[in-house]
């Protein structure tokens, strides 16, 4: 596991702005310099997902989130990019930059062993809508992704044919991010012909991550697994 910085130099608008970040109990906040923490796996599969924490645009979970994800992603053979973005800027501009910013740079380091075409956008609650804001976005987009539990209702309007493969995860309990989210952008994209897999299970609140063991919302990454093959990705 190593961690590189998303730009070569300051990032774009945040020039000399001082380094507040802070870390606790797996949380991070005041991000100013965007990093990817590069999480290799041992049998790689050529696939690699950029994965981006939620917390509100306040906060990254970047443990629960992030890291903990980054495992389970080795253990499919997939490449984990943890993506610890800033959460400032005019209309929140500055994630959705680093989110493209990171797309470009697992494309160009051939080290990663990254496949071109099979490069994803995993994000969680804010993060999830971060994954959709970049897939409905002009410029970089990534090739499929996995939104989680995300709040996505102001971008359903924005879904055209150009839009990468989805697979959406929810829990119909959520109080905080309503799974209409979810099932709402499903729509959007299955009635433009794109590729999408919606699964709400019944309980997990919000912020569920990879879900208690032994709980149905637990197998929602075989599942999504299962979605990859399907789609010649893994």
């Amino acid at each position: 596991m190593i961690i590189v910085p998303l730009y070569p130099h300051d990032a774009p608008g945040s020039e000399g702005l001082p380094n507040q970040e802070w870390e606790k109990d797996g949380v991070v906040g005041e991000v100013s310099r965007p990093t990817l923490t590069v999480m290799l796996p041992e049998n790689p599969t050529g696939t690699g997902i950029i994965v981006c924490p939620g917390g509100g645009y306040n906060v990254l979970v970047i443990e629960r989130e992030g890291v903990a994800i980054g495992r389970r992603l080795n253990e499919l053979g997939i490449a984990a990019f943890i993506l610890k973005y800033r959460m400032d800027g005019p209309d929140h501009a500055h994630p959705l930059a680093d989110a493209q910013q990171a797309i470009r740079l697992v494309q160009s380091t051939i080290d990663w062993s990254v496949t071109p075409g099979r490069i994803g956008l995993m994000g969680f609650s804010a993060g999830g809508h971060l994954a959709a804001w970049t897939c409905v976005s002009d410029g970089q987009r990534p090739d499929f992704a996995v939104p989680v539990y995300p709040r996505t209702l102001e971008l359903n309007a924005r879904v055209d044919v150009g839009c990468p493969p989805m697979f959406l995860v929810h829990a119909a309990d959520d109080d905080v991010c309503p799974a209409d989210d979810s099932v709402r952008l499903f729509t959007a994209l299955n009635q433009r012909g794109i590729s999408v897999e919606l699964h709400v299970f019944t309980r997990g609140g919000h912020g569920f991550d990879l879900g208690r063991l032994g709980s149905p919302e637990a197998s929602w990454m075989d599942l999504m697994a299962n979605w990859l093959r399907g789609q010649d990705l893994l």
